[in-house]
């Protein structure tokens, strides 16, 4: 239960940027997968050289 708790803000950090820049994504990945957003996430950024 402690560690559900500290990864939901982690996890909230990194799904508000990706909503910012690709909301798509977000929503194509689904929001009940929050390691594989993280994942991705890092994939994209790394693919569009930022």
């Amino acid at each position: 239960m402690v560690k559900r708790k500290k990864e939901e803000p982690f996890t909230e950090k990194p799904l508000k940027f990706q909503r910012l820049g690709k909301p798509g994504t977000i929503k194509q990945d689904g929001a009940g997968s929050d390691d594989q957003t993280f994942g991705i996430k890092f994939k994209i950024k790394k693919s569009s050289g930022g």
